[in-house]
């Protein structure tokens, strides 16, 4: 089961903070304007302050390699908890300030560049990222899918000259490109596999967990709203119009001791994490540089035209953002499949009914996959004993067997899926198709095969 961060510790992180903090305010304003959780919230403020840093701002000499304060952010709720009213609100914010700083969704690799290279400065805000984005690239043979590749590189801020298909060239010059996206858990689970999670895109987004935990019956309880408000509105202003960061010189002595203490748990941590878990969380350390130096853009002293330090403060802040991002990402690790195998035949699980016969269009679009990957895993699926088959006028209609016990099906369950190419033997009893595995060639096997699945063959 998946579980939201509570708002109780959100505003505990918070308040680590100063009070004139962007972040501080934000969480102290936005909490009354909505029932949204303030995981939603917090992850909307950072990728805000994010998105204002200047592109020669960078944290150099005081965690392992030079920081950049762009951020990837990923809100995960169910459907209904407030993950669009969250951005929208921040959303709103930024576009009274500076409307320009808002990236067009990119269709392709190109199109990404292209952006970048018009503004390399930019957030990408999407809703719905995972039924959107996650769907339509995780296919390899997708024109999409190489949006992953590029979204990995342009995190790390690369500068890059390239041609487009038709030869026009295009300079992207040391992009600052911050991601906030919303996602319900089912999308994770239906269009990601641990293997996924493994790699360098998703590790590199910071996830934060949210579950519906406060009502109220009207948002006006907060008589400093307007006020609050109007504070953001401004250090947003001012945080756009600062272009000559002040260098930061180091880290105060309590807050490297404090660095120190918590990579040293996070390895102990590690140490006995399994491998998808490891990897998954691999970056939780460059995290945590992330954070302290956006909030060091934010109240630590990087617009104070002064050399500044990171303070205490800062890393006891960022320390608590990746605790948030590790307990989320653990818990949806835990939920997934362990590859595409896994992951399709269980949305095909989910796509069917013990009840009755369904059309295979309908299953189709439950299951999120595209007719030939179905019918590849409809064929293993029947195989197993799973699932029946049944035609009706030329049309074939499923339904999940109930001996299977689908309810109980382990999605860990390693499966083969068979080639598309393999024409499997099929055997009708009582109008209903079943498809007899591979390995069985003779009427025998098949016999033995039915009679395990409480079936005789005649």
């Amino acid at each position: 089961m998946l579980v939201g961060i509570p708002d109780a510790e959100i505003e505990e992180a918070v308040n680590l903070l100063p009070s004139h903090s962007f972040v501080y305010q934000y969480i102290a304003w936005a909490k009354w304007q909505d029932d949204s959780p303030l995981a939603f919230h917090l992850g909307v403020a950072l990728a805000l302050m994010a998105c204002t840093a200047h592109q020669n701002y960078v944290v150099d000499g005081v965690f392992k390699r030079p920081t950049l304060p762009n951020l990837y952010i990923g809100c995960i709720g169910e459907t209904g908890t407030g993950k669009t009213n969250a951005i929208s609100m921040g959303t709103d914010l930024l576009v009274a300030v500076n409307p320009n700083i808002l990236g067009a969704d990119p269709t392709s690799e190109e199109a990404l560049m292209k952006n970048l290279a018009a503004q390399p400065q930019q957030l990408w805000i999407s809703e719905e990222w995972g039924g959107s984005f996650l769907a339509t690239t995780r296919d390899p043979s997708s024109y999409r899918h190489a949006l992953r590749g590029a979204l990995t590189k342009w995190y790390d801020g690369r500068s890059e000259n390239r041609k487009d298909a038709k030869g026009k060239e295009y300079n992207v010059v040391e992009p600052r490109l911050s991601l906030l996206t919303g996602s319900t858990p089912s999308h994770l689970e239906q269009f990601t596999t641990q293997n996924d999670w493994m790699n360098g895109f998703l590790n590199r987004k910071i996830f934060m967990m949210g579950e519906s935990q406060r009502s109220f019956n009207s948002p006006q309880l907060d008589t400093t709203a307007s006020t609050r408000r109007e504070f953001l509105l401004r250090t947003l202003t001012e945080a756009f119009q600062c272009v000559d960061p002040s260098q930061c010189v180091g880290i105060e002595d309590i807050a490297r001791d404090r660095l120190y203490d918590w990579l040293q748990l996070d390895k102990e941590r590690s140490d006995v994490l399994t491998d998808v878990h490891k990897a998954a969380l691999k970056r939780t350390r460059m995290h945590v540089s992330k954070v302290a130096t956006v909030i060091g853009w934010d109240c630590g002293g990087a617009r104070s035209s002064q050399p500044w330090k990171v303070s205490i403060a800062i890393i006891n802040f960022a320390i608590a953002v990746a605790e948030f991002h590790r307990r989320t990402v653990t818990n949806i690790i835990d939920n997934i499949a362990q590859n595409r195998d896994m992951c399709d035949l269980r949305n095909l699980y989910r796509s069917l009914s013990p009840e009755e016969y369904r059309h295979p269009g309908e299953c189709y679009r439950v299951a999120g996959m595209l007719k030939r990957r179905f019918d590849a895993v409809m064929e293993t699926a029947v195989a197993e004993g799973r699932v029946a088959v049944q035609s009706q006028n030329g049309q074939q209609f499923y339904k999940l067997i109930e001996d299977g016990e689908p309810e109980k099906y382990d999605p860990h369950l390693v499966v083969t899926v068979p080639p598309i190419t393999e024409a499997p033997v099929r055997l009708v009893v009582d109008n209903t198709q079943y498809i007899q595995p591979p390995e069985a060639h003779s009427k025998d096997a098949m016999a033995l095969h039915m009679h395990t699945r409480g079936f005789e063959y005649d």
